[in-house]
């Protein structure tokens, strides 16, 4: 639809084509009232023009977008006012001129406590939760059953339904979610496909990239679909997402339906938000819920919650395909990489396949994406290429330097995950002594601090603790904490373990006490880009800390390549 939504009848004949017989109605009515009302004579405060700019990239926006569509099946949806809107806004601070404010609960404030900010700001109408609306007001409020899900469906109908045009590929699981996220978009570049990615690193828009300064994997409403709106009118053809507990469960995915959805794995998480491990597992399984009427299911059959996630996915009328570590052979492992062999289906006989990945988490998540890449018909020798080809991950398993001592920095901050990587550490060099770098986050599962604790007494020879991300606690509890579990398992302060609050301090004691052949984890943090504290946020990051330590040090290194890394 172009121009404004009385801009003609053979216009408005068009998009009505487009759409279902329930919107078709609804449309007709909309329209009525515009004609009636003249709502057009407001539309002088929207710029015709306006562009949706992602570093250099932009799509034209076609401000008569009907987000109003969003609100179809509420009470308030009959008598909407359909104002071109310049964009969907729910941060009352970044409303402009021609802006729909929805007003959401986050997780510290509540947006209708802001409407007075928004209305001054130039928002041309809010959506509100029901009961929320104020007489007070001078434009157009409409009550929602939810706001949260309604901020979704308005911001699809704003960008006009981008993902339907897209093959999407979903993402979720406790671990290795951004690891097979960028492993599969290797696969389908080197199939010569233009893809999209949204993931807890970064975004990428073709060969563009965007990095996540949110700490959100799964990113608002908003902020996806204008994405994917970008994507679309860039080429892009598939594009991949990770999808959270947290964001599902806050509807951040309700505009997206999925081709293939893809489960990793599942250990206690996030229970600060979610309350009890079945409610995280109800969260998980939403994405499964998004697929499309005959879409796939790529699920971890190893994991003990496979069968769960199995079922819906049926229920869902998908197809299913179960992937496990038993599919691969002649496994061997080294800090370079891994090599293994794989019969690809339809094949007669295993092939060979290095990659720079490093663990047997890894080689599920490479799994993930081989089976995810067969059912969407990629060729082997892509799929080959594209897992030898990817250089390593930031912060996953991220190798630092191999001499005099290995350094690695890796994302691991669960109980789960640090067991992972320390049994993959032992598994590559057994003699090796294992000298780790770990924290917690404040604010977030207490119950973190206790596993990460078991984790380090079971499986480490050294541990530094130390900040990871405070924020408003103080970091010396956090610390006691984690080394109480230690003290609890048998380690003794001094012999087994310090704290040390002061990352930087933490890693440079680290590496005095590290000898030859022995492996430094740099563990919590792996690509993130800053620390939060109460006072604030500082710019960090593990590898190019550990790099200027090392030379500060006077080490001789053999620091990898940023190619290789």
């Amino acid at each position: 639809m172009t121009g404004h939504p009385s801009s003609s009848a053979a216009s408005m004949a068009s998009f009505i084509s487009s759409v279902n017989l329930t919107d078709t109605i609804f449309l007709l009515l909309v329209f009525f009232r515009l004609a009636c009302r003249r709502i057009i004579n407001l539309c002088g405060r929207v710029d015709a023009n306006s562009q949706n700019n992602v570093g250099d990239l932009s799509v034209q926006r076609d401000v008569s977008a009907p987000w109003w569509l969003g609100l179809s099946g509420e009470p308030s949806a009959t008598s909407v006012d359909p104002i071109p809107a310049r964009s969907i806004q729910f941060d009352s601070r970044k409303v402009q001129n021609g802006d729909v404010f929805v007003a959401i609960k986050g997780m510290v404030g509540d947006g209708h406590d802001y409407l007075d900010e928004a209305v001054r700001n130039g928002a041309i109408a809010l959506i509100l939760d029901q009961g929320r609306s104020r007489a007070d007001i001078p434009i157009p409020q409409y009550e929602v059953r939810n706001s949260r899900a309604s901020l979704a469906k308005i911001s699809t109908a704003f960008e006009n339904y981008p993902g339907d045009s897209l093959c999407l590929v979903g993402v979720t699981g406790t671990n290795g979610k951004s690891t097979t996220s960028f492993i599969l978009n290797s696969i389908l570049g080197k199939a010569s496909l233009t893809t999209g990615m949204m993931t807890t690193i970064e975004t990428r828009i073709g060969d563009k990239v965007l990095d996540n300064g949110t700490r959100l994997t799964s990113q608002e409403a908003p902020y996806i679909q204008s994405k994917l709106a970008t994507m679309k009118s860039s080429g892009c053809s598939h594009v991949i997402i990770e999808a959270t507990s947290i964001g599902l469960d806050m509807h951040r995915l309700d505009g997206c339906k999925f081709d293939v959805a893809i489960f990793t794995n599942l250990t206690s998480d996030h229970l600060d938000y979610h309350g009890d491990l079945a409610s995280y597992v109800r969260a998980k399984t939403l994405l499964f819920r998004k697929l499309k009427e005959n879409g796939h299911a790529i699920i971890n059959g190893s994991d003990e919650y496979a069968r769960v996630f199995t079922e819906i996915a049926s229920g869902q009328g998908a197809f299913t395909s179960e992937y496990n570590i038993n599919n691969v052979t002649n496994i061997k492992m080294s800090t370079s990489g891994t090599a293994f062999e794989y019969t690809f289906a339809g094949a007669n006989n295993s092939e060979k396949i290095q990659s720079r990945l490093v663990g047997n988490y890894n080689l599920e998540n490479m799994l993930a994406a081989i089976q995810t890449a067969e059912i969407l018909g990629i060729k082997h020798d892509f799929i080959r290429s594209g897992i030898e080809e990817l250089e390593q991950i930031p912060g996953r398993m991220e190798v630092v330097c191999r001499e005099p001592f290995t350094v690695i920095v890796d994302y691991a901050h669960t109980e789960d995950s640090v067991e992972e990587v320390l049994g993959t550490l032992d598994q590559i060099s057994h003699a090796a002594r294992k000298i780790v770098i770990v924290g917690c986050a404040g604010e977030r599962d207490r119950d973190r601090r206790t596993g990460i604790g078991r984790a380090l007494a079971h499986g480490a020879n050294y541990a530094l603790l130390t900040d990871e991300d405070p924020r408003g606690e103080d970091s010396m509890q956090i610390l006691d904490e984690i080394a109480a579990a230690m003290t609890r398992a048998g380690k003794t302060e001094g012999e087994f373990f310090e704290k040390i609050p002061d990352r930087r301090a933490a890693i440079r004691r680290a590496f005095e006490l590290a000898e030859e052949g022995d492996i430094v984890l740099i563990a919590g943090k792996g690509h993130e880009s800053s620390i939060e504290y109460k006072s604030g946020v500082i710019p960090w990051s593990d590898v190019d800390t550990a790099i200027e330590v090392l030379n500060e040090l006077g080490l001789e290194t053999d620091p990898i390549s940023n190619s290789e890394r």
